[in-house]
């Protein structure tokens, strides 16, 4: 019996049919994340130009987000972090001039402004990368997609001694190295000279054969429109100025003189403030509260019950504070009343001599470490209760 090529080509039309959706959807896969790759791209370009533009709107040239350098040479590091005594700030800032080769009376360091478009995409970048432990994976992620990602999280944070590890080493020092070489590429163009004669110290370009040398700011303009280089070279350690030296913290004048500026400083038009009183004891309850004495307060607005606490809201601190203060409220005690540094002790010293301790034990002979004749020694810090304020 002949062969049907009829009824051949019509088995064979579904299976057709079959790969060319499954190809039509791989190509439309692929557009539609390209197309999002390439608006991820597109958002990123105009983030940093409005960083950019936030930065220069008071004068100065910007270079990577995080640096401004003046015509008069002034030099402006933004830092995504808070400095609340750690000296954060002047470590970067630290960072940042080492490797810029800036002369450090010119350094100072401000807060960035909170805006998305500021950030702090290496503290993400570097750590997903601890986290994962697998940083060339991590690193493999396109920077415009962090930096996505960072910006929906409004990314600025303090805390977990991200800044000098993660900030620092990677964005700080980076963005210090690029730019110095961006300055160099100016200044050799400037001087008609090959790149390699040129060095750099104290915010100056410097042609040793010539006795020539430019400042920063002199070539800040012009060196801002350069691209600047991803991976930069940077110093070996030996070659460190600033780095690894005790410098006069840059944040101590401000918290002496009372110019520093804290969240409790800011102000808008017909701004309101809250002041709060929560339960003595975690876990308790607000029973009651007669909110008159705070509302006779004048400025107090109103007087606002929580489940564990009462807030006065009024139109300054001062009106705010006093009010809480004339609330004589009642709080349950949530079971927890009787919990002191004593009986702590006592519940913990009864765990011991049960052999109930809450511990974690590693590998190998403890005795055999400790030696013929252990040392013991207990160390028990005291109970410090929340107070309402």
């Amino acid at each position: 019996m002949a062969d049907n090529p009829t009824a051949d080509m019509q088995a064979a039309a579904p299976a057709k049919r079959k790969g060319v959706k499954r190809r039509a959807f791989l190509i439309g896969g692929v557009a539609v994340v390209g197309a999002g790759l390439f608006g991820i791209s597109i958002a990123d370009s105009n983030a940093a130009k409005s960083a950019k533009a936030r930065l220069e709107s008071d004068g100065g040239h910007s270079f990577a987000t995080w640096l401004k350098i003046g015509e008069d040479d002034s030099i402006t590091i933004y830092s995504p972090h808070t400095d609340i005594g750690q000296g954060s700030n002047t470590g970067l800032a630290q960072m940042l001039a080492e490797e810029l080769d800036a002369a450090w009376d010119q350094v100072r360091v401000v807060s960035a402004p909170a805006e998305p478009a500021f950030a702090n995409v290496g503290l993400g970048r570097a750590f997903l990368a601890d986290m994962t432990g697998q940083p060339a994976i991590i690193n493999g992620i396109p920077q415009s997609f962090l930096s996505f990602i960072a910006r929906q999280m409004n990314l600025q944070m303090t805390g977990g001694s991200t800044a000098l590890r993660f900030t620092g080493r990677v964005t700080f020092q980076n963005v210090g190295a690029a730019t110095r070489l961006a300055l160099i590429e100016t200044a050799a163009t400037r001087l008609d000279v090959p790149a390699d004669e040129l060095t750099t110290q104290d915010s100056h370009v410097i042609h040793a054969k010539s006795g020539r040398a430019l400042r920063y700011g002199e070539l800040a303009a012009e060196a801002a429109t350069l691209s600047l280089d991803n991976a930069p070279k940077l110093k070996d350690p030996s070659q460190y100025r600033i780095m690894r030296q005790s410098m006069q913290r840059l944040d101590i004048p401000a918290k002496v003189d009372g110019s520093a500026q804290y969240g409790m400083d800011f102000s808008v038009p017909d701004m309101r403030v809250a002041t709060i009183m929560a339960a003595p004891v975690r876990g308790g309850k607000l029973t009651s509260v007669d909110t008159a004495p705070a509302l006779a307060v004048k400025g107090v607005e109103k007087v606002i019950k929580l489940d564990d606490a009462v807030a006065v809201v009024a139109k300054g601190y001062w009106p705010a504070i006093s009010g809480l203060r004339a609330l004589t409220p009642q709080f349950s005690d949530g079971g927890n009343g009787g919990i002191s540094t004593a009986s702590i002790f006592k519940a913990q010293d009864d765990l011991i001599a049960k052999g109930e301790a809450d511990s974690t034990a590693g590998d190998g002979d403890v005795q055999a470490g400790l030696g013929a004749k252990p040392i013991e020694a207990t160390y028990q810090v005291p109970f410090c209760p929340d107070r309402p304020f």
